[in-house]
């Protein structure tokens, strides 16, 4: 969950800067990359290097900037590249790449088959592979609803084929969140010790309702009951 957790800050960081919040001015960063989030001791993900971001008034028209390519290439909007106009949305489209380098644990410069990790994560999101690209230990740990969540909001993100498909800062970190719901979601499933098979199902629902409680739904053979207990979260 704190790979989730790490996202969620950055979103949030870069929903504040494209005017999230009621604020009065709108801010394209530029060069979102991996090495320009920077985590803190608590883990805490914080959003840096502004050398190519321009700032404007959020009731301007003049929304993007024109000009070649600048910031790091391998994670350029290849509208961008293409048009030489750079908007939020490629702001996003580097995010996108961002997140897909967390979930699979690899750098975006990595080539498999003389492919590049974001063309390999488009093909197996395509083919319904993604797994086999997955960082082992997330793999191990993702609910599958978590994972279809985050992978169907990221896979808007580097479309690149309309900027306007993509998803905003906002959209991306309620997702985001709703990925994180999901993931605190946990399934456990307990061996009857006579060798009969699974006794039960133990489905445990992690609620943030501020009275710390835990849902717990018990499958048996002749039983189906939900009891509630005290925890502290």
């Amino acid at each position: 969950m704190k790979r989730l957790e790490i996202c969620i800050d950055i979103a949030s960081g870069l929903e504040f800067l494209h005017g999230g919040l009621l604020r009065r001015e709108e801010v394209i960063h530029g060069d979102i990359t991996s090495s320009n989030v920077l985590l803190m001791e608590d883990w805490t993900a914080k959003i840096t290097s502004f050398g190519h971001s321009m700032i404007s008034p959020i009731n301007q028209e003049l929304d993007y900037i024109i000009g070649d390519p600048t910031g790091t290439m391998a994670y350029c909007d290849p509208l961008y590249i293409e048009t030489k106009i750079s908007k939020k949305m490629s702001d996003i489209y580097s995010f996108g790449v961002v997140l897909f380098e967390i979930l699979c644990g690899l750098p975006v410069y990595a080539y498999h088959n003389n492919q590049p990790l974001i063309y390999l994560v488009k093909h197996h999101y395509e083919g319904g592979k993604l797994d086999e690209l997955m960082f082992k230990g997330i793999k191990e740990k993702i609910g599958p609803q978590s994972l279809d969540t985050f992978s169907r909001i990221v896979c808007k993100c580097i479309d690149d084929d309309d900027r306007e498909k993509r998803p905003t800062a906002t959209q991306v970190l309620v997702e985001l969140k709703e990925a994180l719901d999901f993931q605190m979601m946990a399934v456990v499933v307990v061996e009857d010790g006579g060798g009969g098979g699974v006794k039960m199902m133990v489905v445990v629902v992690v609620v943030k309702d501020g009275g710390g409680c835990v849902g717990v739904e018990e499958f048996g053979d002749d039983y189906h009951e939900m009891i509630r207990i005290g925890v502290k979260i």
